[in-house]
């Protein structure tokens, strides 16, 4: 018995070295071997990527909380918040970053020109959309480079070239975007891949509708082709109201019904299903019959306790009856009942304050012009459209009035 108990401490001891041998060995990233790379692709998988992953799944979610939609103007097939609105993301997109990096700096096994851990793609387009979303562009474009020529036979390398176009319309290279996607049209001909489908069609349909040499039957076409490919629910009935808008604009009301009517069904949004509604209801053709079924239908949304946020937009769908019906004094009353209605729309106080401005301006009424730009100027987001003149034309007036 003696014998077991002094042969058991030494057993132990040797399992104990060889266990810390194979440990120190797996930390290798320079030597090819199935322990080192068994170690690396485990632990680079359900550790340090993992967390990265998870950091910028948190940071989507806070952009997304962010970037509120102006439903006053037609919608953007992405929405990127203003600069100034990123603080609660920033944390967890320096956090993707980091992770991303540790990921990479720890665990790649690149010898001879083969990377031997198959996640390391993956830690790069993590870092490539955080410094998109971060708005570090020219870091974003190199990231997304490194990844199109490193890893041209991974998944990562669709995705990397589809935000790498992105990217340069953001940067306002739109021909260097134009001439990167169309190097992609080939991969999108293939049905296989509905997720490329979805972002390479969406990608071309925000090209034509941003860039100077855009053509909105070319937006349309492309995004009906990125709603062929079953995007997620929220994204399908953004692209629908974009659509519904556009055919509205080319006077193809009966295609813009059809598109309002998917988004009221489809959406779980209520702004969303309520901004449908609004085209559908404000669709008014000059007849009395159409005025006086709208006008009850409005009156109705302003009764219901759920629309009591959405006062102001209905008030403003209003005011269109009377300006398409030439009634001013009836328009300039709905207007202002816009404005003194809105709870948290700035987008639409602005929009409704600046209107009643220009209409008040254009009747030499320059003090109440000047008093609803001030009020415009007081609740303009950074990111509308035309912010410095705006806000140049309000002090303008200012100094006029005085």
């Amino acid at each position: 018995m003696k014998l077991k108990h002094k042969i058991l401490p030494v057993s132990l001891a040797c399992l104990l070295a060889i266990a810390l041998l194979v440990g120190m060995s797996a930390c290798s990233t320079s030597k090819n071997t199935f322990p080192n790379r068994a170690y690396h692709n485990v632990t680079n998988k359900f550790n340090v990527l993992w967390n990265g992953q998870q950091a910028l799944k948190s940071a989507e979610q806070e952009l997304d909380k962010a970037g509120k939609d102006n439903y006053t103007s037609r919608l953007p097939i992405y929405n990127y918040p203003d600069k100034s609105d990123l603080g609660s993301a920033l944390p967890h997109l320096d956090r993707t970053i980091e992770k991303s990096s540790k990921s990479i700096f720890k665990h790649s096994m690149l010898i001879r020109g083969k990377e031997y851990v198959k996640t390391i793609d993956d830690a790069y387009l993590i870092m490539g959309k955080a410094y998109f979303y971060k708005q570090d562009y020219t870091q974003a474009q190199r990231v997304f480079n490194y990844i199109m020529h490193n890893y041209p036979k991974e998944n990562t390398y669709n995705e990397a070239a589809v935000l790498q176009a992105r990217t340069a319309m953001r940067q306002g290279y739109f021909s260097s975007a134009d001439e990167q996607l169309e190097n992609l049209h080939y991969l999108a001909t293939s049905k296989k891949n509905k997720k490329f489908n979805v972002w390479f069609n969406a990608a071309k349909a925000e090209y034509h509708l941003t860039a100077p040499d855009g053509d909105k039957q070319e937006a349309v076409d492309f995004i009906n082709n990125a709603i062929d490919a079953h995007p997620k629910r929220e994204f399908k009935s953004r692209l629908y109201l974009i659509l519904g808008e556009l055919y509205e604009e080319m006077g193809q009301q009966a295609d813009a019904h059809k598109s309002f009517m998917n988004v009221i069904k489809k959406s779980s949004t209520y702004e969303m299903i309520f901004c449908a509604q609004m085209h559908l209801a404000s669709n008014y053709d000059g007849s009395e019959a159409s005025r006086n079924s709208i006008m009850r239908q409005f009156k109705k949304m302003l009764e219901e306790k759920k629309n009591e946020d959405f006062k102001d937009q209905i008030y403003y769908a209003c005011s269109e009856i009377a300006r398409i019906d030439e009634d001013d004094t009836l328009r300039i009353s709905y207007l202002k009942k816009s404005v003194s209605s809105s709870t948290n729309n700035n987008y639409q106080k602005t929009f409704s304050s600046l209107t009643l401005a220009d209409i008040f301006f254009d009747q030499d009424e320059y003090r109440s012009a000047q008093a609803y730009y001030d009020t415009a100027a007081m609740s303009i987001p950074k990111n509308y459209p035309d912010y410095e003149n705006i806000m140049k034309k309000s002090n303008v007036l200012k100094d006029l009035v005085q």
